[in-house]
């Protein structure tokens, strides 16, 4: 059984679903949406090039944070 751990943020919104062909090859797929997020303010990165999360559109109201895998 897969156990999910779901944290609430208060200044962000957590958008999961799964795609695929069908459910044996769906891979599911996150976005935590950040506005405003910094490296600064959370302490990731605002490149993908480090490996692990990274904010995408840093500092802007479209930021989000990049989850890698599958």
């Amino acid at each position: 059984m897969r156990r999910f751990r779901f944290y609430s943020l208060v200044f962000a919104s957590v958008f999961m679903n799964m795609s695929g062909p069908d459910q044996a090859q769906a891979r599911m797929h996150t976005t935590i949406v950040v506005p405003g997020a910094t490296t600064q303010s959370l302490g990731f990165p605002d490149d993908g090039t480090k490996g692990g999360v990274w904010i995408m559109y840093a500092g802007s109201s479209a930021a989000y944070l990049m989850t890698p895998g599958h």
